[in-house]
């Protein structure tokens, strides 16, 4: 009888495949950051993306201020908030596709009572700001 001969795993303990050397990462790193740097792209895109927050925000004041004054009930506001932040992530798309997908979602965040709690807070402060 042998002993310590089970029915294991054969073949080598170790990771396996190959093994990266790390130079070529370093330089296809370097590669890259100089094209992004070359075109000016991270900057472009930081400026863009100041500019997308600012004007989110500014469609956002004015919805807290609508809704404050009583310009706009509880569901227009979900509603409204689910537009610019649909209209936001999908970059302008336009179509009858993203039209039901915003009804669709409009829906579910009106039947979630504290989804419109939380989101009147958060627009009351908004408003007092």
């Amino acid at each position: 009888m042998r002993v310590g001969r089970g029915g294991g795993p054969r073949g080598t303990t170790g990771t396996g495949g190959a093994k990266e050397t790390g130079k070529t990462g370093k330089a296809e790193k370097a590669s890259f950051k100089g094209m992004v740097t070359a075109t000016g792209a991270a900057e472009d895109s930081t400026e863009k993306a100041r500019q997308v927050r600012s004007w989110l925000l500014d469609e956002l004041t004015g919805l807290a201020k609508d809704l404050k004054d009583g310009k706009a009930s509880k569901e227009e506001a979900t509603r409204k908030f689910v537009s610019l932040v649909v209209k936001d992530k999908m970059k302008g798309a336009k179509g009858v596709g993203i039209k039901a997908m915003e009804e669709s979602i409009s829906e579910m965040c009106e039947a979630d009572p504290s989804f419109v709690s939380r989101l009147q807070t958060e627009l009351a402060k908004l408003a007092r700001s």
